[in-house]
């Protein structure tokens, strides 16, 4: 850990001895962000998502049919 640090104060000065975590750096910073969606591709993407949600209902119900055939009498 010792040497890290002096390998950071030789190469950044005092300042390169600061926080650091939890900050961005570079160009690209997080996720990129669509905001000029058209309304075509608001639906689109609507349309897709509720696709994928009714699946995930879908399976869950199918899974608890399954559990609740085996059940012990």
């Amino acid at each position: 850990m010792i040497i890290r640090w002096t390998r950071t104060y030789k190469e950044f000065g005092v300042d390169g001895l600061g926080e650091n975590r939890g900050k961005d750096t570079g160009i690209l910073k997080g996720r990129t962000k669509k905001t000029n969606l058209s309304t075509e591709e608001k639906i689109l993407k609507l349309e897709a998502e509720n696709a994928y949600l009714k699946k995930i209902v879908e399976h869950r119900e199918n899974i608890l049919k399954k559990r609740d055939n085996f059940r012990i009498i």
